[in-house]
């Protein structure tokens, strides 16, 4: 009750001072992004059904951004990368035109063959989900610089790190360091 009184008060006083209360309303973004990186193809050597198999490593990203929160949280990037393979058949009880013929001494084989078609659900490798936070790259870059003794005292030392939002402080002595690692979009703004 003493919380919501003073938060009253609070804004009292920001309109009474001529802040819009648009500026003062809590406001948050999410963006969603998908990518998607194709780490190999390869043909099935023959199968009748099976034709091809495509490996590939799907990236998802949130992005949530919160203005106008006095609490300064600032923007959280998380990440997926998820292996995921996708396969594609024909079906063998359709049929397949086969003809020849023969041009300037040659002969052209011509093949018609029913559609190609990926066998559904896509295949994700759960096992393998690397997940990207900003304090997961923040624990790691406490592990490979740090001073920490222990992994209990690095994970420790990201979360303050994390806390203190310790990537966003241009003044942080390995900022463009630890940004050209991990968030080199920020340091294109």
């Amino acid at each position: 009750m003493l919380a919501s009184a003073a938060g009253g008060a609070f804004v009292a006083l920001k309109v009474a001072a001529g802040t819009e209360i648009g500026e003062m309303i809590v406001q948050r973004k999410i963006q969603d992004r998908v990518s998607e990186k194709i780490s190999r193809i390869r043909a099935t050597q023959g199968d009748i059904l099976e034709l091809a198999v495509l490996e590939s490593v799907l990236t998802f990203e949130q992005e949530d951004d919160w203005k106008n929160v006095p609490a300064g949280l600032g923007k959280s990037v998380s990440r997926a990368e998820i292996p995921a393979v996708f396969r594609f058949f024909v079906k063998i009880s359709e049929p397949i035109s086969v003809s020849a013929e023969e041009r300037n001494g040659e002969i052209l084989c011509t093949v018609i063959a029913p559609k190609l078609q990926p066998v559904l659900p896509v295949a994700f490798d759960t096992s393998r989900i690397a997940w990207m936070r900003d304090i997961a790259h923040l624990l790691e870059w406490e592990k490979l610089y740090g001073f920490s003794r222990d992994s209990k005292e690095a994970k420790q030392m990201a979360l303050e790190l994390h806390a203190a939002r310790i990537f966003d402080n241009i003044e942080w002595c390995d900022y463009t360091a630890f940004n050209e690692k991990y968030r080199p979009e920020v340091l294109k703004k």
